[in-house]
């Protein structure tokens, strides 16, 4: 019984020499940043050796524990616990949430416990919040205006403002300009375009398109304030306008507005930016058709008038020293025949002709005379424009005439004398 008890003893003491001792527990991975977009699946590594019988615990950042090894202690059905492999203990958190943020530990039950700080960053795409975010408006000239463009995103997004130049240009962002807000003092009509605001991050890029529209008065401009034509005559009066809203464009003579009639026929160019031009032609000139001319353009702003004078040209007045022959002139150039004063009359006039029947249309023929001193019209002809004209004598013929008939008188009371 002795020896049984010895060999016994001896054994215990064998075992507790030669029993390798039990190695302590460490993480495999050092800590770690993790980022990942909203809406994704966030991996959140912690590999540990020799775990042995030890436990594996994971706190939110609010220091909350949400797993005890594989069990999930959070009522949150996102948050699991993903082990690829043996020593693999990682935090699986699905459809990641900006409130998920934060710091986040992985602990080993051993005295003192041993802690993993892992750090997770959500990264949000740029969003322009509407509601909070200017729409297009319509300003008065000279007023302040404030273009708000309110954004969030994560990281936070940079903003930068671009002015449109047309549909599918735009100018450079403005000035270097930077923020959510723009600012423009004492807006002109120059100010008038299509502004753009730009929110970009790490993640993404979102735009906003806001129209600004600049109301201002009207503005009138005459391209001759005083035309001159003879009895029986054509001419044309224009008058071009700039303003927004447009409201009404007339013209007035003796105190009535001109109506559309056999005698006066009245069109609207659309030129753009703003612009109109109200052209009046008036048929067959009469003494009682010369005089003061008013344009009268008017919008919710303001009203403005400007006037011009038709004046009358002699008939029996003639100029020049062109035969009375075949006269031929290039459109658009001076009149070889007329004099300064008589080309008031027939003035160059953009090639274009009118549609009658419907006020505003422009077509485009190659060219069109408007009026002449001459003859009554000249159609649209492409190219020269021949003008005949055989019921005038011009001075320097007559002159001419007179020359040679004083010399015959001299030659004859020569040799009268002789």
């Amino acid at each position: 019984m002795s020896m049984r008890l010895l060999h016994c003893v001896e054994l215990v003491v064998l075992l507790s020499v030669y029993a390798k001792p039990e190695e302590t527990p460490s993480f495999d991975t050092p800590a770690v940043n993790v980022t990942c977009q909203a809406g994704e699946t966030a991996i959140l590594p912690c590999r540990i050796n020799s775990l042995g019988g030890r436990q594996v615990v994971w706190q939110n950042p609010q220091r909350t524990a949400i797993l005890h090894n594989e069990r999930r202690l959070w009522d949150d059905p996102r948050f699991s616990s993903h082990r690829p492999y043996i020593k693999d203990w990682n935090l699986s958190i699905m459809l990641v949430r900006p409130t998920d943020e934060g710091i986040y530990t992985c602990s080993i039950s051993t005295t003192p416990p041993l802690t993993k700080v892992i750090r997770l960053y959500v990264q949000v795409p740029p969003k322009i919040i509407d509601s909070l975010s200017s729409r297009n408006m319509i300003v008065r000239e000279g007023q302040t205006v404030i273009l708000i463009c309110n954004v969030t995103g994560a990281p936070y997004p940079e903003v930068k403002w671009y002015k449109w130049i047309t549909l599918k240009q735009k100018d450079e962002a403005i000035n270097g300009f930077r923020g959510e807000m723009l600012v423009i003092h004492n807006i002109s009509r120059n100010c008038d375009a299509m502004y753009q605001c730009e929110a970009s991050n790490a993640v993404g890029q979102v735009v906003r398109d806001i129209s600004v529209k600049v109301e201002f008065a009207p503005e009138v401009r005459l391209p001759n304030k005083r035309i001159g034509q003879q009895v029986g005559k054509n001419t044309v009066l224009e008058c071009i306008v700039t303003a927004y809203p447009h409201g009404s464009t007339f013209w007035m003579y003796k105190g009535r507005e001109i109506q559309r009639s056999s005698q006066h026929h009245l069109e609207i160019y659309d030129e753009g930016h703003n612009t109109v031009t109200l052209s009046l032609r008036i048929y067959e000139l009469s003494a009682t058709d010369f005089g003061r001319y008013t344009c009268v353009a008017k919008n919710k702003i303001e009203m403005i008038e400007m006037d011009m004078e038709l004046y009358e040209i002699g008939g029996s007045k003639t100029q020049g020293s062109i035969k009375p022959s075949e006269v031929t002139y290039q459109p658009g150039k001076p009149r070889p025949d007329l004099s300064p004063s008589d080309q008031g009359g027939t003035r160059p006039q953009e090639p274009r002709d009118v549609d009658r029947n419907n006020l505003g249309t422009p077509r485009n023929p190659p060219y069109r005379v408007v009026s002449t001193t001459m003859r009554n019209d000249i159609p649209p002809i492409p190219g020269q424009v021949k003008v005949h004209n055989h019921s005038y004598r011009t001075t320097a013929s007559v002159q001419l005439s007179i020359a040679f008939v004083t010399i015959a008188i001299l030659a004859l009371q020569v040799l009268g004398t002789v």
